[in-house]
């Protein structure tokens, strides 16, 4: 749920362990609620390098030279969250946060 308590967005998204990373935005309210991703709508996202790459000047974010069209479920590696102003029309004005009580994947 949004945890401003007003309505937000933030993207999920399936890393694979040959660095590449596949997500969809949500919208989030601020009501508990499950929120169902289906795997057809997963689209190519970057990867956020954390913790930060130093020196500053390297790339924040990885875009994974893969060319697969779907993402290997069998090769997942863990979860990425973001929120960015990309997912507010360029304006993200005042605070901005979420709250995850689990996650599931179903096939």
């Amino acid at each position: 749920r949004a945890a401003a308590g007003t309505p937000d967005r933030m993207e999920v998204a399936l890393v694979l362990r040959d660095g590449s990373a596949w997500g969809a935005t949500v919208e989030l309210t601020d009501r508990w609620r499950e929120i169902a991703v289906p795997l057809s709508s997963l689209e190519r996202t970057p990867l956020v390098l954390l913790p930060r790459p130093y020196p500053r000047f390297l790339p924040y974010r990885l875009h994974a030279a893969v060319e697969s069209a779907a993402p290997d479920l069998a090769a997942i590696d863990g979860l990425q969250f973001a929120v960015g102003a990309e997912h507010f029309d360029g304006t993200p004005d005042g605070a901005h946060g979420f709250e995850i009580e689990r996650v599931t994947l179903h096939q």
